[in-house]
């Protein structure tokens, strides 16, 4: 991919070459395109080689840019792509100008006569001692000025970009590109990597080029301006010998004659040290603090889970002098958990903190034997400490040399009990009060150290292979909701309870009951529990007991009104009014929402439903859906013809099903008043009498006829 954006970056420039001025040559860089912008931009020479001068600072002098690595490199990228300056809320119009400026030295090299991009460089350099010196420094913001100065230095410290045409003659595109290229495919990675914790755990060892082995020197401190011109000053005597001696067949940096090669290596170096130089002389001249940090160390003791950090000195130095860190200047002293996988790779960094104590007769802070945030779970932990003054950057302290494992505290729940109340469709869970089992010196679990006190309903049961065994999953109630919550700690009994817990949308079937499980964790000791089921083993990152009681829910009462019918004889239809039913559960009315509109979980099998029966039960066929009357707020039969069912009589029934109803509970409602069908004509009678008629014609006249003879 690299090889394939390298190709085609020549292909390009071959094209446009004759269009292309002079002053874009320099050092290869390359335009990010959004969205990997945002998080990982390209790798070229200027990030290499900006890289390689914050490799010469003290790790605590350049924390603030180290912490902000993204930053620094979309500030070394702005100068030729105004886009990642977007990214730090900066107008764009003030980046991707590097082309715009330029550095021209006398035929001697020693004047300058165009100064155009020393004093570009200057202007980032200005805003980066500004930024730095306010009270609440926005780092983030200074690595990026720190970035963009270092690409208008480095421009000036390659020898395509000081080229003498005058003097030395017209200046080869094509070899200039050549040039670059054969420098640009020994970088070993082609973007930044992309960082899951912070940058300092950021591996450099493959943020380098892999054909050169360079050994740049610490230099004195030089603003950007000077920085600038001194750096074309250093190359200008191998300028010409590299523009005239390159081979363009040799395609890679790593072949060219060793001559040539310790030439651009010494262009390389000088390039490095004047950034070196410039960053320098700006935190010189914002009078930065830097801390510095003892090697981290500690003491974990497996019994009890507590750890412990013995004094140590902290320092922070200015362009005065190293004073020793006190509490009074101090605005984050602390230290974090790394996590380790299997292979010993961090994985991530705790999200709390733990604090240190400062000692103030012997001025130096410690970790007194305690319980920490933050350990977690059968996992290795390594620590790293973390401080900032009110005039500094935060910095991180190397990561502790040795490591501990830890598995997980056990916890039991001796008197854990809980109990159903039919009458109120509640649960009281009482006494789920844990104790540590392996740790006797931990202290009452209470509400002040536990970040995890909840109970859950289960739907379970016992296997029946293995009877003690119970199994089951979290219940949903028919709403749709997990049913759980959290315990109370009460601090006159020094207990965890739950009480008067309404667990009334809980539906259970023949097959199925409800137990009920607590789970516990503590926010400085990690809680586990092994659970050893016939099938298999199961851990969890946190207390987990199951109760033993197993318990089924009652079901909701419904009851609905008489049904008052209403018969018209002159047509023959029946139908009914008036209908109301109720659940006891809350004594919610059942009306046309509760039935029909309020979403419900799983198969819904709610129901309104009539049918007529004859006077000694027996059921008619007539049965059906009943009807909402909006108006008066009740359920009504719709009318409909009954003539089929002259000379009898009859009553209505109604009846209705919830989620939370058994069906083997749902009866038929109270019966209606007793009605008598009228006989009367209709259509089949019609029809049946088409066929009677005839026949009795024919036999009366058979008999007649026969008495005659």
């Amino acid at each position: 991919m690299r090889d394939f954006r390298i190709i085609r970056f020549y292909i390009l420039l071959s094209l446009i070459v004759v269009v292309i001025p002079q002053n874009s040559n320099s050092w290869f860089a390359e335009i990010t395109e959004n969205p990997q912008l945002a998080t990982n931009p390209f790798f070229s020479t200027h990030q290499w080689l900006a890289i390689e001068a914050i490799k010469l600072f003290p790790d605590a002098q350049v924390q603030w840019i180290t912490n902000n690595y993204l930053s620094f490199w979309h500030g070394i990228e702005a100068a030729l792509n105004k886009e990642a300056s977007i990214q730090h809320g900066l107008d764009n119009i003030d980046y991707g100008d590097i082309n715009s400026y330029v550095l021209y030295l006398d035929t001697l090299g020693s004047s300058v006569t165009n100064d155009s991009l020393a004093l570009r460089a200057a202007e980032e350099y200005n805003k980066l001692v500004l930024e730095l010196k306010e009270t609440n420094a926005n780092y983030s913001l200074a690595s990026f000025y720190a970035g963009a100065l270092s690409h208008y230095i480095l421009q000036a410290g390659v020898w395509g970009a000081i080229w003498d045409e005058t003097l030395w003659g017209s200046l080869s595109q094509e070899n200039w590109t050549n040039f670059e290229l054969a420098i640009e495919r020994g970088n070993a990675i082609s973007s930044l990597p992309q960082i899951e914790i912070n940058f300092r755990f950021l591996n450099f060892t493959n943020i380098k080029n892999n054909y050169f082995d360079l050994t740049p020197v610490i230099v004195g401190a030089e603003d950007a301006y000077n920085a600038t011109i001194n750096l074309a000053k250093n190359i200008h005597p191998i300028a010409q010998g590299l523009g005239d001696n390159f081979n363009d067949s040799v395609l890679h940096a790593d072949q060219w004659t060793s001559s040539y090669h310790d030439d651009v290596e010494t262009c390389l170096e000088h390039s490095i040290e004047a950034v070196y130089s410039s960053i320098k002389a700006a935190i010189t001249e914002a009078n930065l603090q830097y801390i510095s940090l003892p090697e981290p160390s500690f003491n974990y003791y497996e019994t009890n889970g507590q750890l412990e950090i013995s004094e140590f000195e902290v320092t922070f130095s200015d362009n005065s002098s190293t004073y020793i860190l006190s509490e009074e200047n101090t605005t984050k002293a602390e230290f974090y958990y790394l996590y380790f996988n299997q292979s010993s790779l961090i994985i991530s960094m705790s999200d709390e903190n733990n604090q240190f104590v400062y000692n103030n007769v012997s001025e130096k802070w410690f970790y007194p034997k305690s319980l920490t945030k933050g350990l977690a779970f059968n996992t290795t932990h390594s620590l790293i400490y973390c401080f900032q003054t009110t005039k500094s950057s935060y910095i991180w302290s190397n990561l502790t040399a040795e490591t501990f494992h830890l598995s997980f505290f056990n916890m039991s729940f001796p008197d854990f009990h809980y109990e159903y109340v039919q009458e109120t469709f509640s649960v009281n869970i009482t006494d789920a009060t844990p104790t540590l089992e392996n740790n006797p010196g931990y202290e009452i679990v209470n509400d002040t150290n536990v970040n995890l006190a909840e109970w859950i309903l289960y739907y379970g049961a016992r296997d029946s292979q293995y009877p003690n065994y119970i199994f089951g999953v979290p219940v949903i109630d028919t709403q749709g909701n997990p049913v759980q919550g959290q315990l109370k700690f009460d601090n006159q009994t020094k207990t965890w309870s739950a009480t008067n817990v309404d667990i009334g949308w809980v539906y259970t079937s023949e097959f199925i009951d409800c137990i009920v499980v607590v789970k516990f964790n503590l926010s400085n000791l990690p809680i586990g529990t092994e659970r050893v089921t016939p099938y298999s083993i199961y851990y969890y990152n946190y207390a987990r007991h199951v109760g033993g009681l197993l318990f089924k829910t009652r079901n909701h009462i419904l009851t609905s009104s008489k049904p008052l019918y209403h018969y018209f004889e002159k047509s023959n239809t029946l139908g009914a009014s008036g209908i109301t039913a109720v659940q006891d559960y809350q004594n919610i009315q059942l009306n046309y929402h509760q039935i029909y509109e309020k979403e419900v979980y799983s198969n819904d099998q709610r129901q309104a439903k009539w049918q007529l029966f004859y006077f000694d039960g027996a059921e008619t066929v007539y049965t059906g859906d009943l009807e909402w009357d909006n108006n008066t707020n009740t359920w009504f039969i719709g009318e409909f013809d009954v003539s089929p069912l002259s000379g009898h009589e009859y009553y209505f029934r109604c009846r209705f099903r919830t989620m939370n109803s058994e069906p083997s509970t749902v009866f038929w409602g109270p019966v209606s008043d007793i009605v008598q069908i009228k006989m009367g004509f209709y259509p089949n009678n019609y029809y049946i009498m088409l066929i009677i008629i005839p026949v009795a014609a024919f036999f009366i006249y058979s008999y007649v006829k026969k008495n005659r003879q």
